[in-house]
Parts: structure tokens; C-alpha cells; sequence
């Protein structure tokens, strides 16, 4: 399957969210577990593509859009020609972009808004990886969040944006994954863009 490459994000806007597959150890982790095989079946894709990595579209300090990235050691604000980059150059595969669908343009700000005062420059959740390694390998067994409340990683500084700032809980997981925003997706509480 092939993947557009995005050089220009006209479709997107603020409180969209995106996943991606990353070339990295948890990325090769992920395809190869049961959400690799969860991925494969809800898609069809290759589960080498497996989704490993959710970022959301949010205002920088200048208020130019740009994509919030929770990844180790802080979440970061990245501009969408950096990221564009990342993506041409290999390190992210399978890119989709997602609007939750019937928000409105003030949830979605609300829900950018909420990325940018509690989650951006926290620590990446280093502790919720256990966690999230055991939910790769044997589901989700753990019904409260993993990890630090004041730390995230990637689909959980989305998914608290949206329920704590957007007033959508359309991950309805506390501990979501970004195959979680694949599974939304298929079953229409996401729209892909």
C-alpha cells in the first residue's frame, strides 16, 4: 500500500490528529505483536506498517500550525515542514491525518489548546512503557492510565487533549495505543483526511 507524502497540509487543521508507522524499536515491537496482527485485520495493510506513533495538530507560540510531538525526552512543538521532512526521509511510513468527526472548530481548538498547556514540554511517560510493552503483548489488562500523571507519551496526550479539552471522549481507553486511533477510525468516530 501506498502513502502520499504530505509536502502541503492544506486539510488539516488545529485539533486533527496523525499516525504513523516509525522506523524504530518500538515501532519493529509493535508490528510484530498481536496490534500488528490487530492492524493487519482492521486495515488490510501490511502490519509491517503498523501505526507506533500519534502526534496532533496544534499552534506554535507564534500561532502557526504545527505538529505536537510527545516523544522522548519532551513533547515538542515541530514545525510541518520538519515533519514533512522526517517523513520523505524514511523515519515515519504510513502517515494518516484524522478530523474527530462531527467536532466542531471550537472543540478542536479546545483540544489543541489543552495539548499546548499540559502537554507540551512534559516529560515523555518513560514509566507507562511497561505498561504499554504488557498491552502489546497481552492486551489491555490495566484499566487506569499507565504511567505518571504529570508525563505522556504520544496517543495519550492526544487522547486526554480531546476527553479533558476537546469534551469528546473518542478514544474511550485510558491507556490508548495509536492502533486505538486506527480501530476509532474503522469504526467512525474518526475521519480520515
Amino acid at each position: 500500500m501506498k502513502y502520499p507524502i504530505p509536502s502541503s497540509f492544506s486539510r488539516v487543521c488545529v485539533g486533527d490528529i496523525g499516525t504513523m508507522h516509525m522506523n524504530s524499536a518500538l515501532g519493529f515491537l509493535m508490528a510484530h505483536s498481536p496490534l500488528g496482527k490487530t492492524y493487519h485485520h482492521l486495515t488490510g495493510d501490511d502490519a509491517r506498517n503498523c501505526a507506533s506513533h500519534s502526534i496532533m495538530f496544534v499552534l506554535d507560540g507564534a500561532g502557526k500550525l504545527c505538529v505536537g510531538n510527545v516523544k522522548n525526552p519532551t513533547a515538542e512543538w515541530q514545525s510541518l515542514e520538519d515533519f514533512a521532512k522526517m517523513l520523505q526521509a524514511g523515519k515515519a511510513t504510513a502517515f494518516r491525518a484524522f478530523r474527530v468527526k462531527g467536532s466542531t472548530p471550537e472543540q478542536r481548538y479546545a483540544a489543541a489548546k489543552y495539548w499546548n498547556e499540559q502537554v507540551h514540554n512534559r516529560p515523555y511517560d518513560k514509566v507507562a512503557y511497561g505498561r504499554l510493552i504488557a498491552k502489546v503483548i497481552v492486551g489491555d489488562i490495566f484499566p487506569q492510565a499507565a504511567g505518571l500523571e504529570w508525563a505522556y507519551y504520544c496517543t495519550e496526550g492526544n487522547e486526554r487533549s480531546w476527553r479533558l479539552g476537546g469534551g469528546i471522549d473518542v478514544y474511550r481507553n485510558l491507556n490508548p495505543t495509536p492502533v486505538t486511533e486506527i480501530k476509532r477510525w474503522k469504526e467512525g468516530a474518526l475521519e480520515e483526511l
